[in-house]
């Protein structure tokens, strides 16, 4: 008899989303409940969490809904949704996020594991964790003063998993704002960024910063 395939799904039964004031203040005032501070839910985050943890499927908190100003009646997060998004609705959402201002966590969430993220005249940095820092030391103010960056997509096409992305980065800091032209390379599986290359002219970067 041949073995029978393993379908069991695991199931978080008991899946919460936080709505953003609540996270305002226990990240802004440094006093976690429980003592760990939680992640800003989204969508991204929430399902990187559950493909690292092996869960299948999520059942949401009536009250989380409630919370969060949610409409849909429907309370089942499936974490691959009825259909996988396609690269280019990958590669527009992550864009989206930038002109969002969410987080490192939630970018790097989009990523997988052993993703690269290479800025072309710069060293790659792979892994989930790595991306996530990169991305954190140049989009909140520090050291280069950059507040935010919003990626306006000019052009973006696919050719199976490879989506191209013709853009204007703006960067945006105390007192001026300035655009920069980058050419991006994306390459997606299984739903998430496995590459980013991007392309620009990094003298024009450094003179525009001043």
């Amino acid at each position: 008899m041949a073995a029978r395939e393993d379908t069991r799904l695991t199931v978080d039964t008991h899946h919460h989303m936080l709505p953003d004031f609540f996270w305002q203040e226990t990240e802004n005032d440094h006093a976690p409940v429980g003592g760990v501070a939680p992640l800003r839910w989204s969508p991204g985050v929430t399902i990187s969490f559950m493909d690292d943890a092996g869960i299948g499927a999520g059942i949401v908190l009536a009250a989380g809904l409630a919370l969060m100003g949610a409409r849909r009646n429907g309370n089942q997060i499936d974490r691959r949704g009825s259909q996988m998004e396609s690269p280019i609705e990958v590669v527009r959402r992550f864009c989206a996020a930038w002109s969002d201002n969410v987080g490192a966590t939630e970018l790097a969430a989009f990523f997988t594991n052993d993703a690269v993220y290479h800025n072309i005249p710069l060293a790659p940095v792979t892994g989930r964790e790595a991306i996530a820092k990169t991305i954190a030391s140049f989009i909140r103010p520090g050291a280069t003063g950059i507040e935010s960056i919003e990626f306006r997509v000019i052009n973006i096409a696919a050719n199976g998993p490879v989506v191209m992305t013709e853009r204007v980065d703006v960067f945006r800091l105390p007192g001026k704002s300035f655009e920069l032209q980058v050419m991006g390379a994306f390459e997606v599986r299984d739903g998430k960024i496995n590459a980013w290359r991007d392309y620009f002219d990094q003298n024009q970067f450094t003179s525009r910063m001043g």
